[in-house]
This record gives structure tokens, C-alpha cells and sequence, in this order.
């Protein structure tokens, strides 16, 4: 495996981390080890708290029955609470109509309002005694209905009551845990232990998700780093492999325009892996004769390293280089022995300096408007 391809890896690796960090809302493995740990004490402190109230094991032992006790205690202690709301209301109810009735109003300004309506509305039939005896007997009977009422609402306490003392009685000592609280105490701890659970798990899966994203990161390192050891051991580290490579690189670009560019490396996978710098500083550009430069120096790195690659070079449209360059790259071909292929018109190879015979030793096939390649065109 390269070591851009093992490098890669990491990188994502890495991203998926962070990625993953983001998603659980933790900052890192060393975090939620020490939310691990309080969540571990606080699940602790809940079973010691959970065995304080209720024996676990006879819980789970008579489940059915605890919660036989515990809701019919509940339906009836919820009935006797609002009996006695009720009983409250109805008394305070009862107090207030018998201040009423003991309260009489001043009469006289009563009658006086009587009297005013009375001459406003002819059809009233009855006279003002007859109203006061009305409204005293409309109270008598209000106190009457909440004294009926009070003493119907006592009675049904009083059943509910009885009823209670029979459930303890047949509930033993049942009834003593609901009746104290402890075992609707206990279903809390409960749930809230189940809740402390589930995130202990929650808390485990991110701590091991996250040492499996360190292992992978680790073990790519190591690969990279036994990769680069081989390469640093046979000399062919990249570092190195451009190094070589440039020392030819350089070379030629002076012979041919008498620049001094180099190949760049970057083991930045996030970056293009190569680039082009001039160690004089100058711009490289894109020239025609850069690029010859460069594809003959690997055509002679590539026969020095013995790595297989094709042994020519083809270029098109080489008429914008300068003439005295097109002829240096075209000497240089038949020096070093780099076939050279390009289609070039007569014109840039005259202007070029190339003496004839080079001319007439390196042509392939010599097109015009009388030799035309394919036969019958126009």
C-alpha cells in the first residue's frame, strides 16, 4: 500500500473522529472516562438506597401483591383526601349561611327598595313581609341541605376509613411499606437506575467507538511508518526519489532555456502532491519547453530507476516554442537517445537552427498539400 494511500486513511480516520465527537457532545475519551466514573458512583448510591427501602429479592418475589396493596391503597387514601376537601368546603359553606341568617340587613332600607320597585313593576303580588319570610326560608333550608350534606360526607369517610383498616389488616406488612411511601419511593430509584443504566451504556459505546477510531489511527501510523522505513532502507523515499529525479530535472531545463526549476513534493494529502518552483526565483509557467524539459528528464530517471514506463514522448503544437529552444529539446532527443515525437510544420524546423540531415534522419512521414495522409481529401 503507498504511503498516499496510507496517509489518506488517517486523514479520514481523523475526520471521522472529530466528526463523531461533534455527534456525541463530548470532548474527548478522557471526559467521558470521568463521566463514567460519577455515573458508576451514582449507580452505586442508588442500589444502596434502593436496598434501604425495599428488600429487592422480596420485591421481585411478591411484585403483584405490592402492587395490589399499593393501588388499592392509593384509590382509597386519593378517596379519603377529597371526602375531607369536600367535608372543609361543605363546613366553611355552612358557616357562612348561618352568618347570613344571623345577620339581618336593616329593614328599612330594604322596604324603602321594595316600595321603589313595587310602583315600577305593578304586576308584584306579594307584599314586603312576605318577602322576608321567603329569603329566611330559602337560608333555613341552604343550612338545612349542608347539614344533610356534611353528615352524608362523614358517613362515606368513615367507610373509606374502615376500609383502610381492613387493608392493613389483610395486607400485613404490605401495607406499612405502601402506607409509608417506600415503595413508590422505591419504583422512582428505580427508573431513575434503570435511566443511569442506559447511559453507562451510552457513555461505554462512545468510550470503545472512540478507542477503535485510536486504534485505527495508530495502526495506520505504524504502517506508514514501517513503510517509510522500507522506502528509507532500498533509498527510495519520495523525498529522496524527487531529489534524484531534480538533480536531472534541472539539468536539462538549463541546457535547454537555461532556467533552474524543480519538482516540488507535498505529503500533504489535502494538497496536489507536486508542483513546480524555480530556485532562482523566476516564474516556471507552463512553456512548451518546461514541459519537454520535464518529460525527457523522466524519460532518463525512469531508465535509471529501471521503472517501467513508456520509453517516448509525444508533444503537440510546439511552433510557440522559442526557436533556439525547439532545437536544443530536439538535440537533446538524439543525444540521450528520447524519441521525440511531434508534428511540427518545415518552417519552425528551418527557423529552429536544425541542420537538414537531423531533419531527414528524425522524419516519420513528411505531409504537404501534394502528400496528404489520407489519399482523396481536400
Amino acid at each position: 500500500m503507498k504511503i498516499s494511500k496510507l496517509s489518506s486513511d488517517f486523514e479520514k480516520n481523523k475526520e471521522a473522529k472529530s466528526r463523531y465527537v461533534k455527534i456525541i457532545d463530548s470532548q474527548d475519551e478522557e471526559a467521558l472516562a470521568q463521566i463514567l466514573v460519577a455515573l458508576e458512583q451514582k449507580r452505586k448510591d442508588l442500589d444502596f438506597q434502593i436496598a434501604d427501602l425495599v428488600d429487592p429479592e422480596e420485591f421481585k418475589a411478591n411484585r403483584e401483591v405490592f402492587n395490589e396493596v399499593r393501588d388499592s391503597y392509593s384509590r382509597t387514601s386519593d378517596r379519603a383526601a377529597r371526602l375531607s376537601y369536600e367535608i372543609d368546603r361543605a363546613i366553611e359553606s355552612l358557616r357562612d349561611a348561618r352568618i347570613e341568617l344571623s345577620e339581618r340587613t336593616d329593614l328599612d332600607i330594604v322596604r324603602e327598595f321594595f316600595d321603589e320597585m313595587s310602583s315600577l313593576i305593578p304586576t308584584v303580588s306579594h307584599n314586603f313581609e312576605e318577602l322576608i319570610l321567603f329569603n329566611e326560608k330559602l337560608s333555613q333550608n341552604k343550612i338545612a341541605f349542608l347539614e344533610e350534606s356534611i353528615a352524608v360526607l362523614v358517613g362515606e369517610l368513615e367507610l373509606v376509613n374502615e376500609s383502610l383498616v381492613e387493608l392493613e389488616a389483610s395486607s400485613g406488612d404490605y401495607f406499612a411499606v405502601v402506607a409509608s411511601g417506600e415503595v413508590d419511593s422505591y419504583v422512582d430509584k428505580l427508573e431513575s437506575l434503570n435511566s443511569v443504566n442506559v447511559r453507562i451504556g451510552s457513555v461505554k459505546e462512545s468510550i470503545e467507538t472512540l478507542e477503535e477510531f485510536d486504534n485505527r489511527g495508530l495502526t495506520l501510523s505504524e504502517e506508514m511508518e514501517e513503510l517509510r522505513s522500507l522506502i528509507r532502507e532500498e533509498g527510495a523515499l519520495p523525498e529522496l526519489q524527487i531529489s534524484k529525479f531534480n538533480e536531472i530535472f534541472t539539468a536539462i531545463a538549463q541546457e535547454i532555456n537555461g532556467e533552474s526549476p524543480i519538482l516540488l513534493y507535498s505529503s500533504d494529502v489535502n494538497k496536489f502532491p507536486v508542483g513546480f518552483a524555480d530556485i532562482d526565483g523566476s516564474s516556471t509557467g507552463t512553456r512548451k519547453s518546461l514541459m519537454a524539459a520535464y518529460d525527457f528528464a523522466y524519460q532518463l530517471f525512469a531508465r535509471a530507476e529501471q521503472i517501467a514506463a513508456p520509453r517516448f514522448v509525444v508533444h503537440d503544437i510546439v511552433e510557440n516554442i522559442e526557436g533556439d529552444d525547439f532545437g536544443t529539446i530536439v538535440q537533446l532527443s538524439n543525444d540521450r537517445s528520447i524519441q521525440y515525437v511531434v508534428a511540427v510544420l518545415q518552417e519552425k524546423l528551418d527557423s529552429s537552427g536544425i541542420p537538414k540531415e537531423v531533419q531527414e534522419n528524425g522524419t516519420i512521414i513528411s505531409l504537404s498539400s501534394k502528400n496528404l495522409l489520407f489519399p482523396g481529401g481536400k
